[in-house]
């Protein structure tokens, strides 16, 4: 960025600020390879998804296909705690909620 007499711009501290945080689109395979361990993803998608520098988003829809998934390729019980964690986010309103009432009614899950 360069200032009206061509010397480079200072940058405020608000522009740092925001650097910093970065917004992450996340994709069902990180979710699925995080929730089965023997994933070879699994450590590499973990260690990305915990770091604290980035702001993860997580669309509905990814949400709902990573649960799938994780039920098809584990169990019913992890499906359930797959979306159990999920209605943890910060969501209004928790789209998790209606996957874990859909596993307690269909799968006798608790």
């Amino acid at each position: 960025m360069r200032a009206e007499n061509g010397t480079k711009a200072k940058r405020g501290k608000a522009c740092t600020q925001r650097s910093r945080t970065r917004w992450v689109v996340v994709d069902t395979g990180p979710l699925v390879a995080v929730a089965i361990e023997d994933d070879p993803d699994h450590a590499l998608c973990l260690e990305v998804l915990i770091r604290n520098d980035l702001h993860l988003v997580i669309p509905i829809f990814v949400v709902a296909e990573a649960a799938y998934l994780i039920g098809k390729r584990l169990d019913p019980t992890a499906e359930a705690a797959f979306s159990m964690s999920m209605a943890d986010l910060d969501t209004e309103p928790s789209p998790a909620r209606g996957l874990v009432a859909h596993g307690r009614a269909h799968h006798h899950l608790p």
